[in-house]
């Protein structure tokens, strides 16, 4: 069940997103020159405890891609950030600004292995871990998985609500958030979205 609302909320996501944006704009940038730019600040994203695979046909040791999103009243903006550095499993996501959009949410994809019965082999499934700016709680899912600036969260912790959390958990691992924004921004962060709501950087 707990699958099955997460899968609703995506797609009522990007229904909101398809309805709200009357254009996508797609951007590529290198690690070093998303660092570079003035911006937001960063996010420590650990992806140590993780049940992660070492998979896929962009599989590079010790390097991974994050996805940034930003909105305005009119399109929306997607900014690949390649090649970052990821020693240790431990990414330091730079978040920079782009004029005339608002923060939406930063998102990185990985593999783990997915057991589909106890005599299968395991399959790679593609995991989105997202991290949702909001600037209300009532933008979140509950209030129980909002979080400020410099606070450190598991992004694997789920609303009372949510049926078969442990089991996702065990599944996945643990993936340990924190944001690190300049000392004026004065949003929120949230691995889940109300479902058919749409956040709004700050």
């Amino acid at each position: 069940m707990f699958k099955k609302s997460l899968k609703l909320s995506f797609i009522i996501l990007l229904l909101n997103l398809t309805v709200a944006c009357s254009g996508i704009t797609n951007k590529e940038l290198d690690y070093n020159e998303a660092k570079s730019m003035s911006g937001y600040g960063y996010i420590i994203m650990d992806f140590s405890q993780t049940n992660e695979m070492e998979y896929g046909q962009g599989y590079i040791p010790d390097q991974t891609d994050y996805r940034i999103s930003y909105t305005n009243q009119h399109d929306f903006l997607s900014v690949e950030v390649k090649n970052a550095s990821f020693k240790g499993r431990v990414l330091k996501a730079y978040i920079p600004y782009m004029q005339g959009y608002t923060l939406y949410s930063v998102t990185r994809s990985y593999w783990y292995p997915y057991h589909r019965c106890e005599k299968c082999q395991n399959e790679p499934r593609l995991e989105f871990l997202s991290i949702n700016i909001i600037n209300s709680v009532n933008e979140a899912w509950c209030a129980e998985t909002t979080y400020k600036n410099i606070q450190k969260y598991n992004s694997m912790n789920g609303c009372p609500q949510m049926i078969g959390i442990e089991e996702v958990r065990k599944a996945k691992g643990n993936v340990f958030i924190t944001p690190h924004f300049h000392s004026g921004f004065q949003g929120m962060f949230t691995p889940y979205l109300k479902p058919g709501h749409q956040s709004a950087g700050s």
